[in-house]
């Protein structure tokens, strides 16, 4: 019995962990072993009882009020109840009682004021993610459509009726659990904007509920955007970005809670701040990315007013090359590539103008070939010009003038251009012959200069 065996091992590691004294050892023990129980959920659940299947949910719930004070083994612990709730929605056709049992013991476990708060905090908010991963999964039909939504739905309405308040009185606080209840509060958010996105009107979430749900919303955002001025601390910028790039994912529903144009410029501040500091934040571009997709031209000319004629800031060149990647690679609408055709010419100088600063560094050129690469594939959008290429080849063969010292990441985003251009320009190469052997000829040198050293 697979399950026992697991059941035994993570007993003992936990009581070892109560009583002894090198606790650091016993608790990455005990992370292995859920993450072990993670893995292989899937798997053994079909294969026990309705008793057993309660047993683990009051083991592992039992689990999270006993080590509510380490950090990791809760998050671990929690992975675990969530993976059983994906496996216990993925078979309740088959079998409704594993689900509405440990539904039963989560609502239990939530309503109870007793228990330690973080437990609570971190048990609804691994929950309610699961719930919008397969949510999304669902509605982009990699799976079938959850036959349980109402269930799901009225789970994550009890964790809003119980919880909300104490998460948010921690955000305004700015209290111990500040982090993790930004965290739940983002994900109970993004469910109710997923509910109302559809082209139906959602039977899951009241009119009224919804309404209610906004003006919350609106509460936690402006604490969010008083607080994100103020706090340099970086487990709080990562949970508002986390905020941010939950509701930007239905950006209508964002527009609803902090109006379009304050929505798009606390992304692009976001966005700016981060790279200043120096902070690669895929989430800030993916809520940018969405906001993007889904635009109209107004929406789009703000984005680009912000980045190219807002003289009142002085923006690092890099973020705004980030912003016209994230520009020209999802704005796939015919009716707004007119309004970015317009900036293209001053946007490709800023791009090639990477390059030139004295402190490029490969991220960098890494940045500068993801966007001119994307730029040469998007013909209907601009048409580069043989001065733009040979610009291009110019600015690139500069990079390996100290050729011992180019990183193989700046060796690699210059060929990746290089082997762009020629798919996409060969006449207009033909037409620059000199920028162009020069590329050739520098990129030879530097290879047969560096040999394997640097992994080539």
């Amino acid at each position: 019995d697979n399950l026992g065996v697991l059941r035994v091992l993570d007993l003992i590691v936990s009581r070892s962990v109560q009583c002894a004294e090198d606790r650091r050892l016993h608790v990455e023990m005990l992370c292995a072993s859920k993450t072990l129980m993670f893995a292989l959920m899937s798997k053994l659940v079909p294969r026990i009882s309705s008793y057993e299947t309660t047993s683990i949910a009051q083991d592992l719930l039992r689990n999270c009020v006993d080590f509510c004070s380490h950090g990791e083994l809760l998050v671990s612990t929690s992975k675990v109840l969530s993976e059983y709730l994906s496996v216990c929605i993925d078979y309740y056709e088959r079998d409704d009682s594993l689900l509405t049992s440990l539904v039963n013991h989560l609502e239990g476990f939530l309503r109870d004021d007793v228990l330690d708060l973080t437990a609570r905090l971190v048990v609804a908010q691994s929950t309610v993610r699961k719930l919008n991963t397969l949510r999304r999964s669902s509605d982009q039909g990699h799976s079938k459509k959850m036959p349980v939504d109402s269930k799901c739905a009225a789970l994550v309405l009890l964790i809003y009726e119980h919880l909300w308040k104490h998460a948010y009185g921690s955000i305004s606080g700015n209290d111990s659990n500040v982090c993790q209840s930004i965290l739940l509060v983002s994900d109970i958010l993004a469910f109710v904007a997923s509910c109302s996105s559809g082209d139906e009107d959602s039977t899951e979430i009241s009119p009224t509920l919804k309404a209610q749900l906004v003006v919350d919303g609106k509460g936690v955002y402006k604490h969010m955007l008083n607080h994100f001025l103020l706090v340099r601390e970086a487990n709080f910028a990562d949970a508002h970005d986390y905020l941010i790039a939950s509701l930007a994912e239905s950006p209508h529903f964002l527009f609803l809670i902090a109006g379009s144009k304050e929505a798009v410029h606390h992304v692009l501040n976001a966005l700016n701040r981060s790279h200043t500091l120096g902070r690669d934040v895929p989430l800030l571009d993916a809520a940018l990315a969405s906001l993007i997709r889904l635009s109209d031209a107004n929406l789009l000319r703000m984005i680009l007013d912000f980045v190219v004629n807002d003289e009142s800031k002085l923006y690092q060149r890099g973020f705004v090359v980030k912003v016209f990647h994230l520009l020209i690679a999802c704005a796939n609408s015919q009716d707004l590539h007119p309004i970015i055709r317009d900036k293209c010419a001053t946007l490709v100088l800023t791009t090639v103008g990477l390059l030139r600063d004295e402190g490029a560094s490969p991220s960098d050129v890494l940045l500068f070939s993801k966007t001119v690469i994307t730029l040469i594939s998007k013909k209907e959008l601009f048409l580069l010009s043989g001065r733009d290429i040979a610009m291009i080849c110019c600015e690139m063969n500069r990079l390996f003038s100290e050729t011992e010292n180019a990183d193989p990441l700046v060796f690699k985003s210059c060929c990746g251009v290089m082997s762009s251009l020629i798919a996409h320009y060969p006449k207009q190469l033909y037409g620059c012959p000199s920028p162009l052997f020069s590329f050739m000829m520098a990129i030879k040198c530097h290879l047969l200069l560096i040999g394997t050293k640097q992994g080539l």
